[in-house]
C-alpha cells in the first residue's frame, strides 16, 4: 500500500479493509485480513475501527465464523467492543442465517458490557436470520425481545416478519403484521407487497 514513499496510516488500511465490503466476494475477506496481516507487519495495531471494518466485510460476505476470529482478536487486543460491534457480528449470524449465535453473542456482550444498549438493527439480524432458517418461534422471540427493549419495529423489521408468513401463506399472521405496521403509521413498501402478492393461497 506505499504509494509515492508516503506510509499508510492505521486510517488508510482501516479504509481499505471497510472498501473490501463494497464486494461481497469471498476473496474481499482474504485481502481484508491479508490488508490487517500487511498493517500489523508494519509496526501498526489495529484500533476498534479497523476491526469492526473487518467484521462488517465478514458479515458482507457472510462468513459468521470469520467475524467471530475477529471479535477475538478485539478481546486479545483488550479493546472493549462497541455497539458497532455488537451490530456487525450480528448482521454477520443474519446472513449467514444463524439465528441462535446472534442472540447469544448479543446477549454476551450486552452482560458483558453495560454501556451496550442493543439498537434495532442489531435484532432486525436475528429476525432475518430465522426468516431465512424458516424458524418462526425463534423470529418471534426476537421481535418480542425487541419490543421489550422499548425499540419500534421499522418497515424492515415488518417488511421481514410478512415476507416470512407470506412465503408460508400464512394469511392470518401476515394480516396482523401488516395491521401492526399500519398502526404505527408506516406504509407497506414493495418488498411487502411483493411479498402479499406472491402467497401461494391466490393461485388457482
Amino acid at each position: 500500500m506505499r504509494i509515492a514513499g508516503v506510509a499508510p496510516t492505521i486510517v488508510t488500511y482501516s479504509v481499505a479493509i471497510d472498501a473490501c465490503a463494497k464486494c461481497s466476494a469471498a476473496v474481499a475477506v482474504d485481502q481484508a485480513f491479508d490488508l490487517m496481516t500487511e498493517m500489523k507487519r508494519s509496526g501498526l495495531e489495529p484500533n476498534l475501527v479497523t476491526y469492526n471494518s473487518l467484521i462488517h466485510t465478514c458479515a458482507r460476505a457472510k462468513r459468521s465464523h470469520l467475524a467471530f476470529k475477529v471479535l477475538q482478536f478485539i478481546r486479545e487486543d483488550r479493546i472493549l467492543p462497541d455497539i458497532v460491534t455488537l451490530c456487525s457480528l450480528a448482521d454477520a449470524c443474519g446472513r449467514s442465517g444463524d439465528a441462535i449465535r446472534a442472540f447469544e453473542i448479543i446477549e454476551q456482550l450486552v452482560m458483558e458490557l453495560l454501556s451496550i444498549k442493543p439498537n434495532l438493527p442489531v435484532y432486525n439480524a436475528p429476525i432475518h436470520a430465522c426468516f431465512k432458517a424458516n424458524d418462526f418461534e425463534c423470529m418471534k422471540i426476537a421481535f418480542d425481545a425487541l419490543n421489550r427493549e422499548g425499540l419500534q419495529p421499522n418497515v424492515v423489521t415488518y417488511s421481514t416478519l410478512i415476507s416470512a408468513y407470506a412465503a408460508k401463506s400464512r394469511v392470518e399472521d401476515v394480516i396482523y403484521y401488516l395491521n401492526k405496521m399500519q398502526e404505527s403509521g408506516m406504509c407497506p413498501n414493495k418488498l411487502t407487497f411483493t411479498s402479499v402478492q406472491d402467497m401461494d393461497v391466490w393461485k388457482c
